[in-house]
C-alpha cells in the first residue's frame, strides 16, 4: 500500500470522529507520488499531505502545518513505529480541539 494511503487510513477514524468529511483528493504519480486530501467541518479545513519526494506525511489545519511528521519508514516497515504514530495522532487531535 502506498504510504499516503496508509497515512490516510490511519487518520480517517479520528478525522471522521471529529466531524470532518473529505471534500477533495489529488494524487500526483508524476510528482514522486505526492498526494493530498482536504477535509472540512464546522471546525475548518484539514489537509492530509504526502510529500513523495521527501517521503513524509503531515497535516495542515487552517493552512498551518502541524508540527509533526511521519516518514515512510514509520508507516511501511515490518514493525511500524507505533509510538510515533500514536504521538502523531494525539498531536492532530489536540490541534483540532483548539480554535
Amino acid at each position: 500500500m502506498h504510504p499516503y494511503a496508509n497515512l490516510k487510513e490511519l487518520l480517517r477514524p479520528l478525522i471522521e470522529k471529529l466531524g470532518y468529511r473529505e471534500v477533495y483528493e489529488e494524487i500526483c504519480p508524476d510528482a514522486f507520488g505526492s498526494a493530498y486530501s482536504i477535509f472540512r467541518s464546522d471546525r475548518g479545513k484539514l489537509r492530509i499531505i504526502w510529500d513523495g519526494k521527501d517521503g513524509w506525511g503531515y497535516v495542515q489545519k487552517g493552512g498551518r502545518d502541524l508540527p509533526f511528521i511521519l516518514r515512510k519508514d514509520d508507516l511501511e516497515s515490518c514493525l511500524r513505529n507505533e509510538e510515533k504514530i500514536s504521538e502523531f495522532i494525539s498531536a492532530i487531535e489536540k490541534a483540532c480541539h483548539q480554535p
